[in-house]
């Protein structure tokens, strides 16, 4: 599958696995570059822990910088949603 060959460790580098990794985003909402960002965590460790950032998007802070990025609008999907959606996305992932 072409996503696990662009995610593949280069030759020589399959003994720089670590035992856990750890990655983390917004996941608002899933998209192949995602996907691409977890598929390279998990082939670069035995043991994945992905963290959601803004599980409660009520304690969410406007920031000026992005404004629109902490509406409600941008924000559609829980955290609930968002973990079940990356749960199966890596699930079935090859």
């Amino acid at each position: 599958m072409k996503l696990r060959e662009e995610n593949a460790l280069p030759p020589g580098e399959e003994d720089r696995v670590v035992e856990t990794g750890v990655i983390h985003g917004r996941f608002q909402v899933m998209h192949n570059d995602h996907l691409k960002y977890l598929m390279a965590g998990k082939a670069r460790c035995r043991h994945l822990v992905v963290g959601i950032t803004n599980p409660d998007p009520t304690l969410t802070r406007k920031d000026s910088a992005d404004p629109h990025r902490s509406s409600p609008v941008a924000n559609p999907p829980t955290y609930f949603e968002r973990y079940t959606i990356l749960l199966q996305t890596i699930l079935c992932s090859p």
